[in-house]
């Protein structure tokens, strides 16, 4: 059973339900409705699932070849016993959209498939460019402005300043774990930053981008959507996540290296699962 629940990706199908949910939490004058919030996050978590399932399905003879992913349950079966995790992909899919459809508004039908679609492109690409990163953040920070639009129906300034927020934070999450898995990434001939430009200068990028993150978390401050509480936690956690780059830039060996890009992944999920925290209890 636990192969078959590695398939969905559990970790990280809990956060982008948690960010969901705060998508929900977040909307300003709206009296909270449980049966269609509940029916709004199971139908995303139908539709990641599908996302994920498809992955898995058209990954695994390089997943086969990673350390990390090697024993996922795809890279072990034949094709007509892998066409039956497809069709379920499918199914999921069809099923997520019909619940959304049914709850909610054409606007968050939109989304949603803009997020699969891009997903789905991230897919196919990530073996020919590492450019297909910037596809996988714009299609990972859907699922809230999902959840969100589900309520208001509009995409408005708030949605986009979250969006922006998770697709800057995507970038150096996932640069640190190319770091992390280096050898893996090597091994299956994928295309990632490290590759192209070197170790000290993804380091470089994650740096920047982090910056770049970092003040997009204030800007819901400026726009008085959080208090003050809010700004000072998040840039706390954001400033000690940049200070833990700058100091540890300068170790380049195999160990350190591995040792560098577990910090950098670790501030990258209590940075993000802080945002979202604060964002709630602000809202409360």
């Amino acid at each position: 059973m636990k192969k078959y629940l590695e398939v969905i990706r559990p970790k990280v199908m809990i956060g982008n339900l948690i960010s969901s949910a705060t998508g929900l939490l977040i909307v300003d004058n709206n009296p909270f409705d449980t049966f269609r919030s509940f029916c709004v996050i199971l139908s995303i978590f139908f539709m990641i699932s599908s996302c994920f399932i498809l992955n898995n399905f058209m990954d695994r003879r390089v997943d086969g070849m990673m350390n990390r992913t090697r024993d996922r349950i795809l890279t072990k079966y034949d094709l007509v016993q892998c066409v039956y995790f497809l069709l379920s992909s499918f199914f999921l899919l069809f099923f997520g959209l019909v619940i959304l459809s049914s709850v909610s508004n054409f606007l968050s039908i939109c989304v949603a498939v803009f997020g699969i679609s891009t997903y789905f492109l991230y897919t196919v690409l990530k073996k020919k460019t590492h450019y297909s990163i910037f596809l996988g953040s714009l299609s990972g920070s859907t699922p809230p402005i999902i959840s969100y639009c589900s309520v208001v129906n509009r995409i408005d300034l708030k949605s986009i300043i979250v969006y922006f927020i998770l697709f800057f934070w995507q970038i150096p999450h996932f640069y640190s774990i190319s770091l992390l898995f280096l050898r893996d990434y090597l091994k299956a001939k994928i295309p990632i930053l490290p590759t192209k430009i070197g170790l000290f200068n993804t380091k470089v990028h994650i740096l920047i981008y982090v910056l770049i993150f970092s003040i997009v978390c204030t800007v819901p401050f400026f726009f008085r959507y959080v208090g003050f509480n809010y700004l000072v936690v998040i840039t706390t956690m954001n400033l000690s996540w940049m200070l833990m780059i700058i100091n540890s830039m300068i170790g380049n060996t195999h160990n350190s290296l591995k040792r560098w890009s577990k910090k950098s992944l670790v501030f990258s999920i209590l940075s993000i699962n802080l945002f979202d925290l604060m964002l709630i209890i602000d809202k409360i």
